[in-house]
């Protein structure tokens, strides 16, 4: 079902005189159409024109607002000394929302002109322009400011996205119209990343409650970033009659001290596992190395050669598990688009080599493009290392699979070991641990500080009948 054309006024919609590329396409939610008889001209809400057939306009329909289409800022210049209620400079393509907002703006100001009655052939059209101008001065100070601002109307509808909101949303204002209702397409998570619900959306919440909303913090997904992270309020805007007229969102991109926020968390997170592995872990081994050293000396048994080979094997295991913790978090690289597909593929062909007993297998169709860096190989590498080596048997079954659900990948990799320890656990999916609840190594560690460096997130459930699966959820691109 088609919706009804917006009406401006009780006049007879827009009205487009001569050629104006675009235009009538732009404004059809206002019954636009192409013409030029004189009746036609007096019954409009509103025209548009090029400079020279608005100039003319303005002797002829002193009655009607006008919007002009200047071609460079001379015929801008001549528009508006001459009285034009608005001006737009430019080609009208990929300006579509704008010029609404145009035609918008100039019939609010020739009714401001006349006290909120349809204007006559008497009105003021320079007292008009003159509020025009005011109104091109709050506009340019909307588009300098540096805080994202948007307005809708009060069905919820965009009127106008400043310049800031569209560097921050990564979209021309006719493409965040576009978009505008589609709150899927915007991806919107709480601060916590669980998808938004609708009534939680500051614009949505004013709309519904007409009381402010004040300090929400959302994500939001991002054509080229990925996600960013705003810190958005909405105030209502009522008009004489005390009716919801407009809303308007103020958001500021918060992306930078979230990841500060986020580094500095994962930075003390690191020097704690860390201490504990040089303080705990090593010290342990060190001393069971040095206990099987002194049986061996007094016992003479060759077991004892094996037990200090294992330490031996441990230590430098823990030792390359703190290097890949080095690259991986001290590079300092921007997340793009990466195939999931084929980093499983490269992780399964060096894991093949070094457990050519165990049972690997991949059900990772590709391509599958996620938001990180082949750093994230390292984590899936010790994912797979981590479910081998902790097997109770000589052929070991490891099973890799991904699967896609709007703005999420998610990675599986399922084992049939001897299971995660619950506490062990709760310490990486909560990211903390104590000197009573930690990690027995740092492998974990390592999945979750790659994983969480590109706004993912790590669960460990048990597999069926016996092992544990470790998943990754992933943004995409």
């Amino acid at each position: 079902m088609e919706s009804s054309p917006e009406r401006l006024t009780d006049g007879g919609g827009v009205l487009v005189v001569g050629s104006v590329p675009g235009a009538v396409a732009a404004l059809q939610p206002f019954d636009a159409r192409e013409g030029d008889e004189p009746s036609a001209l007096e019954a409009a809400s509103c025209l548009v024109a090029t400079v020279p057939r608005a100039l003319d306009l303005l002797a002829t329909v002193p009655s009607v607002p006008i919007v002009a289409v200047a071609s460079d800022a001379d015929e801008l210049a001549d528009a508006l000394d001459a009285g034009v209620t608005e001006c737009l400079v430019g080609p009208v393509d990929g300006r579509e929302a704008e010029l609404r907002e145009r035609v918008r703006a100039a019939v609010r100001v020739a009714e401001t002109a006349t006290h909120g009655e349809p204007p006559t052939a008497g009105f003021d059209r320079f007292a008009a322009a003159a509020v025009a101008r005011e109104r091109r001065v709050l506009e340019r100070v909307l588009d300098a400011t540096p805080v994202g601002i948007v307005v809708t109307d009060a069905a919820g509808d965009l009127v106008r996205a400043n310049a800031e909101a569209q560097t921050i949303l990564g979209r021309s204002e006719t493409a965040i119209e576009a978009r505008w209702r589609d709150t899927e397409a915007w991806g919107l998570v709480d601060r916590e990343g669980e998808p938004l619900d609708r009534d939680a959306h500051p614009i949505v919440s004013v709309l519904r409650t007409e009381e402010p909303a004040v300090n929400r913090e959302l994500g939001v997904s991002h054509p080229e970033l990925g996600r960013v992270w705003v810190l958005a309020n909405a105030v209502p805007v009522f008009d004489a009659d005390d009716e919801l007229e407009f809303v308007i969102g103020a958001f500021l991109d918060v992306s930078q001290r979230r990841r500060f926020d986020d580094e500095l968390r994962l930075s003390r997170e690191r020097l704690s596992v860390l201490n504990r592995v040089l303080r705990h872990d090593i010290r342990t081994k060190a001393n069971i190395a040095s206990g099987y050293a002194e049986l061996l000396r007094e016992e003479h048994d060759p077991a004892y050669l094996d037990a200090i080979e294992e330490v031996a094997d441990d230590l430098a295991n823990i030792s390359e598990t703190v290097g890949n913790v080095e690259a991986a978090l001290s590079a300092d690289v921007e997340a793009g688009a990466v195939d999931l597909a084929d980093l499983v593929e490269r992780c399964l062909a060096q894991a093949r080599e070094r457990f050519p007993d165990a049972h690997l297998v991949s059900e990772v169709d590709g391509p599958l493009p996620v938001s990180g860096t082949d750093h994230l190989c390292l984590a899936i590498e010790e994912l797979i290392d981590n479910a081998v080596r902790h097997a109770e048997h000589d052929t070991p079954h490891v099973t890799v699979s991904a699967s896609l659900g709007g703005l999420h990948a998610e990675l599986r990799v399922a084992d049939d070991g001897p299971g995660i320890p619950e506490p062990e656990r709760e310490v990486i999916e909560e990211g903390t641990e104590t000197p009573l609840d930690h990690a027995s190594g740092l492998g974990l560690w390592l999945v979750s500080w790659v994983v969480s460096r590109y706004g993912g997130e790590v669960r460990i459930e048990d597999n069926d009948p016996e092992g544990t699966v470790v998943a990754i959820r992933l943004l995409t691109p």
